[in-house]
């Protein structure tokens, strides 16, 4: 792999190419599953859940000891994919909302005008700038049916 470079390929495509422990920070803002285009489309929740899951686990192994990855989602998926990393013993450090002084409200929501990061390190990081919160562990990671239910469903 070339160092700063972009690359636009499939994510399961290239995280197959890079080596494991190679990487010291990885930005990901993957789809929302709002349904807004094709890319971003799946046919129900536990597709979008199972493809989530699938590209945090090919990313982990990827990340080295002393690297750090912070993920850009919906608040709900936010907290759906902090249950599933605090399962696979990654270290949550801080939410982050990214207010966007341009952003247009929409009457119902103000999820145009801020976007949820969280800001993760790997498992076996010895020091960190903040002190990592505690995830307590969970008997099953979610899964599209208590997400279904959560939402009401």
């Amino acid at each position: 792999m070339i160092l700063n470079k972009v690359y636009i390929e499939d994510v399961f495509t290239f995280l197959d190419k890079l080596e494991d422990k190679s990487v010291d920070l990885a930005i990901i803002d993957p789809p929302y599953n709002l349904k807004i285009a094709s890319w971003d489309s799946f046919k129900n929740d536990e597709e979008f859940l199972t493809f989530s899951y699938a590209w945090i686990d090919k990313m982990l192994p990827k990340i080295k000891d002393t690297g750090s990855f912070y993920i850009f989602n919906t608040p709900f998926n936010c907290a759906l994919f902090l249950a599933y990393l605090c399962q696979k013993k990654a270290h949550f450090l801080n939410f982050i909302t990214w207010v966007k002084k341009m952003g247009l409200p929409t009457p119902r929501s103000v999820i145009t005008t801020r976007k949820k990061a969280f800001y993760f390190i790997a498992c076996t990081r010895k020091t960190t700038p903040l002190m990592p919160m505690k995830c307590a562990p969970l008997m099953n990671p979610p899964n599209a049916s208590s997400m279904l239910k959560v939402r009401g469903f």
